[in-house]
């Protein structure tokens, strides 16, 4: 029977590596509920065991505990390690409902969480489909209110996403939510004796996490500990901003590390974090162009998206797609979740959206990318898009956002570069000569066109996507040579 088994590929893994993923297999097996949390989950213990300690006295009704400090410091790494201590707690029912402020950005996001609460507590074989929010809130008091739940709410910006998602739970209910405004955790009623800020690591803490992602197991001379205690001190003992630069310096030549070392000196001028982080993004251009604008793409376009989703899309414009991505990732600049979904850290999400507007932060017809729909209308309507501008990719949220509205041709007219493009419900009138010519994915929901006119050559268009379209006729093999 053993020998009839596929087994586990461990090439270019140290020892500990393949033991900890060995570990996480098991875990995942034993309890389904358990949270990948850290690669390297230094100085996560002693912190998980101060906030348990606050619930050892025991509360009656529900409790509701506020993890928070400022972008980068592991707030959401502690939440899981926490959520997976206490998942052998005597509840019912368990959700970890990651990323809430990106997520809820629009109606489609709240309602997305409030499915994903009640599916998770609930864990029924048909899955509980949530049309709209009242509906949700609805379904989540009549059929949870009497359950005793652990659920965690990450990274929460507003109190109407809580009141969207927490109705009265059974006694006994523990409430666990990260969020960068202590203040925010007065509106949701958290006791201060249930709130924990987050700090940056200390001194060994930052040398132990930032060493095991740039050494492994490797032992540095004499020269490479004298750059890490300089990078040590940019960094500042924040998490993130160790883990992205030590995955980056992995395996680097002694010369690449003193390279490095010599841009944070000129780029930090100041200590805000992105600062401090966007060095590995400079640095990313340096060993490869391309590389910086997957970068620039993921964070402005395709954060939770399916992977395999996003590698079909790029691989219209870049070489080895599938490659890059991974090397992304471990650079610990995206991450894949177990649903195979991308993920970004917001503050590197926010650096990568910073820099694709080209430093013409209120001009958008000048950035590369366009994603919100206030931009894409004011470009669009306008005609202020340049040759700048590489995508418009807007992930529109209700059939009115830009319902019954008309854009001329002429609004791409000088949008030569233009390589992904998504519409929805929106109509383009005008001759498209020599218009999106460059255009490689094109993405257009509720197409009213009843055909492509005969001027419409985009010769390098890979991916055309129509859902909903109302068109009769269309000549692929013409037109759409790579298609």
């Amino acid at each position: 029977m053993v020998g009839k088994l596929s087994g586990k590929v461990c090439m270019n893994m140290s020892e500990a590596d393949i033991v900890n993923e060995i570990v996480d297999d098991i875990l995942l097996k034993i309890n389904p509920n358990i949270l990948d949390v850290a690669k390297y989950p230094v100085g996560l213990d002693s912190r998980v065991k101060v906030i348990t300690s606050m619930l050892s006295s025991g509360t009656q009704g529900v409790t509701k505990i506020g993890i928070y400090g400022m972008g980068g410091v592991g707030k959401t790494t502690l939440a899981k390690a926490l959520y997976n201590q206490l998942l052998q707690g005597n509840f019912q029912g368990f959700s970890f409902l990651a990323n809430v402020r990106e997520t809820s950005g629009t109606t489609i996001g709240i309602t997305s969480l409030q499915q994903q609460l009640i599916n998770d507590v609930l864990k029924s074989k048909t899955i509980v489909q949530v049309h709209n929010v009242d509906q949700g809130t609805s379904i989540i008091r009549a059929r949870i209110s009497l359950i005793k739940v652990l659920v965690v709410i990450d990274d929460l910006e507003h109190h109407k996403q809580y009141e969207s998602l927490v109705e009265p739970f059974d006694s006994g209910s523990l409430v666990i939510i990260t969020t960068r405004h202590e203040e925010l955790l007065d509106s949701v009623e958290v006791e201060p004796r249930y709130r924990f800020m987050v700090n940056e690591l200390d001194n060994a803490e930052s040398l132990t996490l930032f060493t095991r992602h740039a050494f492994r197991n490797t032992k540095p001379n004499k020269t490479l500990m004298v750059l890490t205690k300089e990078i040590l001190r940019h960094a500042g003992g924040l998490p993130l901003a160790l883990e992205v630069f030590g995955s980056y310096l992995y395996k680097r030549p002694e010369i690449g590390w003193q390279y490095f070392v010599e841009k944070l000196r000129q780029r930090i001028t100041n200590s805000t974090i992105q600062q401090r982080l966007v060095i590995s993004l400079d640095a990313l251009e340096s060993d490869d162009p391309m590389l910086k604008k997957m970068f620039l793409d993921i964070a402005c376009f395709f954060i939770g998206r399916i992977k395999e989703d996003v590698v079909n899309i790029m691989e219209t414009y870049y070489l080895y797609a599938d490659h890059n991505i991974d090397i992304l990732r471990k650079r610990s600049l995206l991450t894949i979740n177990s649903k195979n979904q991308i993920g970004m850290h917001d503050l590197l999400r926010d650096i990568g959206r910073e820099v694709s507007c080209n430093n013409s932060p209120d001009e958008p017809g000048k950035h590369s990318r366009l994603w919100a729909s206030k931009d894409v209308f004011n470009v669009l309507k306008n005609h202020k898009g340049t040759e700048a501008i590489e995508g418009i990719i807007y992930n529109f949220d209700c059939m009115d956002t830009f319902s019954n509205l008309s854009f001329a041709t002429e609004a791409f007219k000088r949008m030569s570069k233009l390589r992904f493009l998504h519409l929805s419900y929106l109509n383009i009138t005008g001759s498209f000569e020599q218009k999106l010519e460059d255009l490689r994915w094109l993405q257009w929901y509720w197409c009213p066109l009843k055909y492509f006119p005969s001027e419409f050559h985009p010769q390098k268009l890979v991916v055309l996507e129509l859902h909903g379209s109302t068109m009769t006729e269309m000549c692929l093999l013409k037109v759409f040579e790579k298609l």
